[in-house]
């Protein structure tokens, strides 16, 4: 989906499709949230989300990264990529550590509890990006 969007973004602009993007990761944990329980059919109740988060990763994650870098003077690409990558790292080892501390407290179906938590966390990790998205900026980035 990288490949696909990247293209259609140098039609469309970027910013369309990281705000489809993280509304599609929104969407894709609200689905697992409410579909996963004790019993849970692969293909129509945990598939779909799998799809939808991976379609909308694959959107805006490249995308933020080649937006930012288009909002800056070039001599700044360095720093700044090596800013945004750190900050991605770091969020994604919280994200990790989240996830294992939440998903390693129980076993069998007193876990559920943890699992709608961490998927609320991802969620709502989510929704901040897409509210982000909307912040405006310079006339240089737009696109």
């Amino acid at each position: 989906s990288t490949i696909v969007f990247s293209r259609l973004s140098d039609r469309f602009g970027q910013i369309p499709f990281i705000r489809l993007g993280t509304f599609l990761q929104i969407i894709a944990m609200t689905w697992q949230f409410t579909k996963l329980g004790t019993e849970v059919d692969y293909w129509s109740d945990f598939a779909p989300g799998l799809l939808l988060y991976g379609t909308g990763w694959g959107m805006s994650s490249p995308l933020q990264n080649s937006l930012a870098l288009a909002s800056i003077d070039e001599r700044y690409f360095g720093e700044l990529n090596g800013i945004f990558n750190t900050v991605r790292y770091t969020a994604g080892a919280i994200g990790t550590a989240v996830v294992f501390a939440l998903l390693t407290v129980d076993t069998g179906p007193e876990s559920l509890s943890h699992y709608d938590a961490t998927l609320m966390f991802f969620a709502i990790s989510a929704a901040v990006a897409f509210v982000v998205s909307w912040v405006p900026l310079n006339d240089r980035s737009a696109g």
